[in-house]
């Protein structure tokens, strides 16, 4: 496996892990007694992502990795809030939606 490749599969790891600790955290406060040991679950899930991060950060540029995290952390946060959540989206985030996808193809060339 390259090292690029590599290194766009810890991003989307890391992203998916990210969006479990998120996860967590949201459901934490879903009710209304803030949830304490869902938050320390979250946090843990944050934090077990850093050894990936490391790696990533050593061999591609800091603004491309910041980049893409944050498009395919978008992405997925949506589909996990409207399929678990039920939250919805409106025509204009789906627009967005579809430029997130359309930036991740024009940053593609940066890695």
């Amino acid at each position: 496996m390259s090292s690029k490749l590599l290194t766009l599969l810890l991003v989307f790891l890391g992203s998916i892990l990210g969006v479990v600790g998120d996860f967590f955290i949201k459901s934490a406060g879903m009710n209304s007694r803030v949830d304490w040991k869902l938050i320390v679950v979250g946090s843990i899930i944050w934090l077990s992502t850093i050894p990936a991060w490391f790696y990533a950060f050593r061999s591609e540029k800091l603004g491309a990795l910041g980049a893409l995290y944050s498009l395919f952390t978008v992405i997925i946060l949506v589909f996990v809030g409207a399929i678990y959540f039920h939250e919805s989206l409106s025509a204009t985030e789906w627009v967005g939606i579809a430029l997130t996808v359309a930036a991740l193809g024009l940053l593609s060339r940066f890695l």
